[in-house]
């Protein structure tokens, strides 16, 4: 795993299903640090204070509300050929 990815997952704890500890950061990121700029389809692009761009995903789409999420850093070229803005 890289600084410049975090992949989350679902484990099971007391008998439930929990976000594991880099699906729960990727929330924090979201909801703290990041600005929403564009989505597409299943996917979203975001910028952080530093000015970076992060680019959100589902990997495990089949997954019942689309499966934990995945957070990668993207080159701002790289971003502006998949999202309009």
């Amino acid at each position: 795993m890289s600084k410049d990815q975090l992949v989350g997952s679902w484990v099971l704890q007391d008998g439930a299903m929990k976000l594991d500890h880099l699906a729960e950061e990727i929330e924090r990121r979201i909801r703290e640090e990041f600005k929403s700029i564009a989505t597409a389809d299943w996917s979203g692009l975001f910028v952080d204070t530093d000015g970076d761009y992060w680019e959100l995903t589902c990997p495990k789409s089949e997954s019942h509300g689309g499966g934990a999420k995945c957070l990668t850093k993207i080159k701002e070229i790289a971003a502006r050929s998949v999202y309009d803005f």
